[in-house]
């Protein structure tokens, strides 16, 4: 896995940057933000780019207003948003499990052998912490399992937009410090099976 911040021999600000190889809006940026560096990189390129968004493509020409951008953008989302409405008032998903309640199930993960080797270098003094960032993260992803598992027909994205946060609360039974959240966001979002939606909303 890697990150850069140069696009095609331009360099990026903050808000954009090529992970594995492909131009993506960084963690925690605003799209008005992102909308405004995508649109200063697709003039300087002199072609269009775009990136994903929260599951919708946020694209730039080049010499576009920032104003246009967005617009483009919220048109779509308002449309997923629509569709989403409408397919929980068809299929309303199960309640989250309470929070005293551990769903069983395995931790299904994408990249395994990185999940592994990743949770094997917090062994050794402080390993505690470490660990405790490990465990967080499983209990969070088992919590939304869950709820993915029992509404099928639900897209993946909708179900972490709105249950992630409360069972990030739900999950933290240790007193997890804000370093252990971000660092679970980060394992879960490189290694488990539903890691890009998670993600996508951690960007948001």
């Amino acid at each position: 896995m890697s990150c850069e911040r140069v696009y095609k021999g331009h360099p990026l600000g903050r808000d954009l940057w090529v992970w594995d190889g492909k131009l993506e809006a960084t963690p925690g940026s605003l799209v008005s933000n992102a909308a405004a560096e995508l649109v200063a990189l697709a003039t300087a390129l002199g072609e269009a780019v775009e990136v994903d968004f929260n599951g919708q493509a946020l694209r730039a020409e080049p010499g576009a207003a920032v104003g246009d951008v967005m617009t483009l953008w919220q048109v779509a989302m308002a449309e997923v948003h629509q569709r989403y409405e409408e397919e929980q008032r068809r299929n309303p998903p199960p309640p989250p499990p309470p929070k005293d309640v551990e769903p069983a199930g395995e931790f299904r993960l994408r990249d395994r052998a990185a999940y592994e080797a990743w949770k094997v270098k917090q062994q050794g003094e402080g390993a505690g912490y470490g660990l405790a960032c490990f465990s967080y993260a499983e209990r969070w992803a088992r919590k939304l399992q869950h709820v993915i598992d029992g509404a099928p027909a639900t897209p993946v994205d909708v179900i972490v937009r709105e249950h992630a946060d409360r069972l990030s609360h739900d999950a933290d039974v240790e007193g997890v410090t804000g370093f252990m959240y971000g660092m679970a966001v980060s394992i879960l979002a490189q290694c488990w099976e539903h890691g890009e939606a998670l993600r996508r909303w951690h960007n948001g």
